[in-house]
């Protein structure tokens, strides 16, 4: 349980600096093959959110073996980790 409220934590901290700091995404490529990765989380962040305006969406995280491998303590070299972002839209509550 306290490993995925860090990740969670982890992940929120990371989107919400590379929310200030984020270069044009027309130019950024994802990994070959996350998709085949880890799949470790997903997050909605709706409209009734405070961070809806910057993070709004469903956010599906993935991670590589070599941080799918980690057993405590700081995620070894060579770990990478992709949010990968939908839009969505609420219809009726569904």
């Amino acid at each position: 349980m306290w490993q995925r409220l860090r990740l969670v934590s982890m992940t929120l901290a990371l989107l919400a600096v590379g929310t200030f700091s984020a270069e044009p995404a027309d130019d950024i490529k994802p990994p070959s093959g996350y998709r085949q990765w880890f799949h470790v989380n997903t997050m909605i962040v709706d409209k009734g959110s405070p961070l809806f305006a910057d993070l709004g969406g469903m956010h599906n995280v993935y991670v590589n073996w070599f941080a799918a491998l980690k057993k405590g303590g700081p995620y070894p070299d060579k770990s990478n980790f992709v949010t990968d972002l939908h839009e969505f839209m609420m219809s009726d509550g569904s």
